[in-house]
């Protein structure tokens, strides 16, 4: 039984446990800093990334209300001149049809 090694007091095995535990403190708190380093390189990629998105749709959003309106107001006289002609071609064609 005896080993003739030291034997540990009370005392000496409550300050390897303090020891154990500050190492445990000191090791958690060095993962915690770790993933809010992460944590922050990540939200600034991304913050990065919607700023630009942010621009890109700024430059597409150029548009004005007299530049749509005037684009609206071009397609549909084209096609009212284009429904107007394939009217005219259709009564030229059934006049076609009853006379011959």
């Amino acid at each position: 039984m005896s080993d003739g090694g030291p034997r540990l007091t009370r005392e000496d095995m409550r300050r390897l446990r303090e020891i154990e535990e500050q190492r445990l403190a000191q090791i958690t708190k060095q993962v915690d800093q770790e993933s809010k380093k992460e944590q922050k390189q990540r939200e600034n990629f991304y913050r990065k990334e919607r700023k630009k998105l942010e621009k890109q749709e700024k430059k597409t959003a150029k548009r004005s209300r007299v530049a749509e309106k005037r684009q609206i107001k071009e397609r549909s006289s084209f096609l009212t001149k284009a429904i107007i002609i394939v009217g005219i071609l259709l009564a030229v064609l059934f006049a076609c049809a009853i006379f011959l």
